[in-house]
């Protein structure tokens, strides 16, 4: 039987075939959030699964915005064109994640990428609003504070700190006001997010990161009580920093708060029969 398990999330979608002879995978930097694309991206996209594992028998999907119903039938129709001899089992990525890390424990999950959200097993959530509301802790939100600060402190309002020097050359700018024609440019909030990576750990660094893990570590804390449990998984980018989890962790003493360090796309290979 060969299988694929597929990780769709908004920055680079990863594929893992699995059959009697091995494990073959794939990963392209291009992103798909099922919200803001259309059908024929979905299939310039997994055109390209297509092509390098040919047809196969079951096809396991977590996809980031597949929470609603129009979302998910806009994959399906193109897996069913690409793919018209497999079975498919679809659920979003964050269902996905939770299941993964934690699928027979009454725990919270708290997944911060570019974003964040807080969710439980029983399928419960606090958080994941968007970039623009809220995802305290994701990697856009640490990023765009301490941008934010870079232009406080060329307005002369605040000391200047080693991380803006960091900023302009991650950025490749010479200036600040170069530095402001991110915001323009399609996909802004990636590339936002994408600093949060090249993180030196200053005074204003750190402020910052308390600041963001003590509003994540809240939605934990009232989604912990609703499920009367004490037990933290932890998965996404931000928490591949040591320095970042340890932060977060001491936001939440008296949980247990473990790493989860899936790899999503290869975990769900795996399962023959569904998610």
């Amino acid at each position: 039987m060969k299988v694929i398990g597929m990780d769709i999330g908004g920055s680079s979608v990863r594929a893992v075939l699995r059959n009697k002879y091995g494990v073959k995978k794939i990963i392209i930097n291009r992103g798909m959030n099922l919200a803001s694309v259309s059908e024929k991206e979905i299939e310039e996209i997994l055109s390209k699964v297509r092509e390098s594992f040919g047809s196969v028998d079951v096809i396991n999907i977590g996809a980031s915005g597949a929470g609603t119903k129009n979302r998910s039938e806009k994959l399906l129709r193109v897996l069913e064109k690409l793919f018209p001899d497999s079975r498919f089992f679809l659920k979003s990525d964050i269902e996905v994640i939770a299941k993964l890390c934690a699928e027979k424990e009454n725990a919270v999950i708290v997944i911060a990428g570019t974003g964040s959200v807080v969710v439980s097993t029983s399928g419960k959530r606090k958080g994941g609003w968007g970039y623009l509301f809220d995802d305290e802790g994701g990697a856009f939100s640490i990023a765009l504070k301490i941008i934010k600060r870079a232009f406080e402190f060329h307005d002369g309002l605040i000391e200047h700190d080693e991380i803006f020097d960091r900023l302009l050359d991650h950025f490749k700018v010479n200036s600040f006001q170069e530095l402001s024609n991110i915001q323009v440019e399609r996909n802004f909030h990636k590339k936002i997010a994408s600093f949060t990576s090249n993180l030196i750990f200053t005074p204003l660094v750190m402020e910052i990161l308390n600041e963001e893990m003590e509003k994540l570590a809240r939605r934990v804390k009232a989604l912990a009580a609703e499920e009367s449990t004490d037990l933290v998984y932890a998965y996404g980018g931000v928490f591949s920093s040591r320095k970042i989890f340890e932060i977060f962790r001491e936001k939440l003493l008296g949980f247990v708060v473990k790493k989860c360090d899936i790899d999503v796309a290869d975990e769900l290979s795996k399962r023959r029969n569904g998610i």
